[in-house]
């Protein structure tokens, strides 16, 4: 839908040095659940990834592209219900990587790392 929202709506964000929590619910309008099981609307595996790539380049300052993940698993699936989610976000300056968690206080949805490349240098592309 044109003009639907593509985020979701932010209830509370608390950050710390390398952590990160924040806490969210789907608009029911959230432009990627629609088509996607009309009956039973769920957010994709891969927009849950899109944000917590976006959202921990942010947060942490990162300068650099993601080069792969690894332990990525999708264990539940997130819906448009009311419920209020949670995103943690740990960086990892060390290891160039940024594991993250959603989840709720029922249950774990899905989970993995995020691995950068070297960062990027003023010029680069």
């Amino acid at each position: 839908m044109l003009g639907s929202p593509r985020y979701p709506e932010f209830v509370e964000r608390c950050i710390a040095q390398n952590h990160a929590k924040i806490s969210f619910k789907l608009p029911a309008d959230l432009s990627y659940l629609d088509g996607h099981f009309p009956e039973f609307p769920i957010l994709p595996g891969v927009v849950q990834l899109h944000w917590a790539v976006e959202l921990a380049q942010e947060i942490f300052g990162i300068n650099s592209l993601v080069s792969h993940g690894s332990q990525i698993k999708f264990s539940n699936v997130i819906t448009s219900s009311e419920v209020i989610y949670e995103l943690n976000l740990v960086y990892n300056s060390d290891k160039n990587m940024c594991s993250y968690r959603y989840k709720s206080q029922e249950k774990v949805y899905s989970s993995g790392n995020i691995h950068y490349s070297s960062p990027l240098k003023t010029g680069d592309k």
